[in-house]
């Protein structure tokens, strides 16, 4: 079956819609998302792509077409999916394919819903950004939270394993944007930050990441490879 084979019932749509609700409050199994991954990645997808729109609706700048209309987060959601599913795949005792790792990013899209809400229009600056940047922090925490609990939970990693999935990734692409220089302006677009202040907040928080990435990043890139040895050590074992 395709991985982007579309659902043959509505039965699968609302289960799917309901397995979506469940991954959000932390109640899914990895049964669930095995079973009916399709239906997941279509309901998925789709929150995924509108999430994206709503992000960027009532943004004044001239932004890429493919970003204005959602598509920057459908790619997105791709790629991270690929990075979390090749860090998880050496330490999983539950083998997931991709489009399980894949279903479950989806699922974590409709959080972004908060974004869509047009502070700008109902509020002072100072007011929609300080709105932005608690919006920004809550979803960022919802986020990592659930991809510590997906590493735990349905992929079976111990606490130590799960720790290192978790913050490895988060921690490279941190050291990744604020090597370029491109930290601050992605954060910027994130959070929509459009006044000096919480302009200058949000550069003194990107430096504080910047420099924890730094230290954090290698230390967790060499604690993941000996756990990925170790892992492959035990599975060579003979069983007594």
């Amino acid at each position: 079956m395709s991985v982007f084979a579309v659902p043959e019932t509505m039965f699968d749509i609302a289960k799917a819609i309901s397995t979506l609700f469940r991954v959000l409050g932390f109640r899914a199994t990895p049964g669930e998302i095995k079973e009916n991954a399709i239906a997941i990645l279509t309901v998925g997808f789709l929150v995924t792509w509108v999430v994206g729109i709503g992000r960027w609706w009532d943004d004044p700048r001239d932004l890429l077409p493919f970003v204005r209309w959602g598509v920057g987060s459908v790619f997105y959601t791709i790629a991270l999916s690929l990075v979390l599913w090749v860090l998880g795949l050496p330490l999983s005792k539950e083998r997931l394919r991709y489009q399980h790792v894949f279903a479950f990013v989806t699922c974590t899209s409709l959080p972004g819903l908060v974004y869509a809400i047009p502070m700008e229009i109902w509020a002072d600056q100072s007011t929609a950004s300080s709105y932005n940047l608690y919006a920004l922090l809550f979803v960022s925490i919802y986020r990592v939270s659930l991809l510590l609990w997906f590493f735990l939970k349905i992929q079976e990693l111990t606490v130590r394993q799960a720790i290192v999935a978790t913050f490895l990734p988060i921690s490279m692409i941190a050291l990744s944007l604020t090597s370029l220089g491109h930290g601050a302006r992605i954060m910027d677009i994130m959070g929509g930050f459009r006044d000096r202040m919480s302009k200058t907040a949000m550069e003194e928080v990107v430096g504080l990441i910047g420099c924890l990435s730094y230290m954090l990043g290698p230390i967790l890139l060499l604690v993941y490879l000996a756990m990925v040895i170790q892992a492959s050590v035990e599975r060579r074992s003979p069983k007594k």
